[in-house]
C-alpha cells in the first residue's frame, strides 16, 4: 500500500489506517490489555484521509473505510478464537493472558518489508510479532505493489536491490544496456515536459487541487501527462519497449539461476519473487474485496486461493517464465513446478519501468 497521491494505493493506505483503529477497539471491547493507543491509531485516519485521500471521491473514501473495517472484523475473530489460522502458535488463553500492540507500516516504502500492519502480543517477558500484508480491491484483480524494475532484478539475481547500470550491463549485457538507455532518455524528456508550458500548466493545476502553492508533484516520472509527452516527441510507447527488455532480462536471470545456481541464489530468488508479490517468508496475506455497497468478502493467504497455489510452486527447481506480448506493456506470468503450473500471476511496466505484478484472486471466503 503505497502512500501516493492519485494512485489507486490511497485507497488502500486509508483501509489500512482504517482496520487498525478499528481492531485496536474491537480488542479493547473485548477485553485484552493493548500497549497501543486508540486515540493516536484514529488520529493517523484521520490525517491520512485528506493527504492521501483528498483525489478519491466519496464514494471511494467510503469504500476504503468498509473494507478496512472488514479486515478488522476478520483480524479480530482470529485473534480472538482461531490464532492459528494467522499463522500464530499461541492459544486463545495465552493471548488473552499478554498485552498487545498494534501498529502500521505500510507507509514505510523502505521498510523493507510488504508488511502492513503489526501486531506485537507481549507475554511472559517475550515478544511474538505478527506481520499482516492488507489488500483491499473492488474487483477480482489485485495489484501488488510497485518496484523499480532495476532494484528487482538486483533483489532476484544479483544479491542486492542496490544495482548501478553499470553492473546491469556487466550482469544481463545488451538488453540492459538498451534498458538503462532508454531509461534515462526518458528521464529526458520528463525534464523537457515539466519545463514546457504545457508542464508548468498541469504543475498549477496539479497545486490548485491541492489547495497548496508550493505542492511538488508526487512520483513525477508517472504521471500520464509525462507518458503522453514521451509518445508525442519520441514518437513511441516507452512501457512496451521496456516490457520487452525486462522479460529479456529476465530470462537471463531466470536460465542462470536454473543452470548453475547454488543454494543461495536460489534462497535470493525466491525470497525476492516473495518480497515483490506480497509473500514475504512468515507474512499472512489478507485481501478485502468488495464495496460499501456490497457484500465484502476477506480471504487468507494461507489457505486460500492463488496465494496458497503459489506457495506450492514457489520452492527451489521452479520455473518462472515471463511472456512478452508485442505491443502491450503487460508480461503473462507463469510459475511451473512438478508439473503443477500457476498462472494467476501478471506483470504490467509502466511508462517510467516501474513494475507492479497483479494477481488474480479468484474466489474469496467471508
Amino acid at each position: 500500500m503505497t502512500e501516493v497521491l492519485h494512485q489507486r494505493g490511497a485507497g488502500g493506505l486509508i483501509a489500512e489506517y482504517r482496520c487498525a483503529a478499528a481492531l485496536q477497539e474491537a480488542l479493547e471491547q473485548s477485553g485484552y490489555v493493548m500497549d497501543s493507543s486508540l486515540s493516536w491509531l484514529e488520529q493517523r485516519l484521520a490525517m491520512a484521509i485528506p493527504r492521501v485521500g483528498n483525489e478519491l471521491s466519496t464514494t471511494l473514501r467510503r469504500h476504503a473505510l468498509t473494507q478496512g473495517e472488514a479486515l478488522a472484523k476478520y483480524i479480530a475473530q482470529c485473534v480472538t478464537a482461531e490464532p492459528a489460522r494467522l499463522g500464530l502458535v499461541l492459544s486463545v488463553a495465552d493471548i488473552r493472558r499478554g498485552r498487545i500492540s498494534i501498529s502500521t507500516v505500510g507507509n514505510a516504502t523502505n521498510s523493507g518489508t510488504s508488511a502492513d500492519l503489526l501486531i506485537d502480543i507481549i507475554l511472559d517477558g517475550a515478544v511474538v510479532q505478527l506481520p499482516i500484508s492488507l489488500k483491499a480491491y473492488r474487483g477480482s484483480m489485485s495489484s501488488l505493489g510497485s518496484k523499480g524494475a532495476r532494484a528487482s532484478l538486483g533483489r532476484l539475481f544479483m544479491g542486492t536491490a542496490k544495482v548501478s547500470d553499470a553492473e546491469l550491463t556487466q550482469h544481463f549485457g545488451a538488453p540492459a544496456d538498451h534498458f538503462s538507455r532508454l531509461l534515462a532518455e526518458f528521464k529526458v524528456a520528463a525534464k523537457e515536459f515539466y519545463s514546457s508550458a504545457d508542464g508548468r500548466a498541469f504543475v498549477a493545476d496539479y497545486q490548485n487541487r491541492k489547495g497548496d502553492p508550493g505542492a511538488r508533484v508526487n512520483n513525477p516520472l508517472r504521471r500520464k501527462e509525462v507518458g503522453d509527452y514521451f509518445i508525442a516527441s519520441r514518437g513511441f510507447r516507452p512501457e512496451h519497449r521496456f516490457a520487452e527488455l525486462y522479460a529479456e532480462m529476465f530470462s537471463i536471470g531466470m536460465s542462470r539461476v536454473q543452470g548453475d545456481g547454488g543454494y543461495e541464489e536460489w534462497v535470493a530468488f525466491l525470497e525476492g519473487l516473495r518480497f515483490m508479490i506480497g509473500m514475504d517468508r512468515d507474512i499472512v496475506t489478507l485481501t478485502a474485496r468488495g464495496r460499501a455497497d456490497t457484500a465484502i468478502t476477506v480471504s487468507n493467504s494461507l489457505d486460500e486461493g492463488p496465494y496458497a497455489d503459489l506457495r506450492a510452486v514457489l520452492i527451489r527447481g521452479c520455473d518462472v517464465q515471463l511472456q512478452f506480448r508485442p505491443g502491450s506493456s503487460v508480461l503473462g506470468v507463469s510459475v511451473s513446478y512438478a508439473g503443477l503450473t500457476v498462472e494467476a500471476l501478471s506483470l504490467t511496466i509502466w511508462k517510467d519501468a516501474t513494475i507492479q505484478f497483479k494477481l488474480d484472486g479468484g474466489t474469496s471466503h467471508p
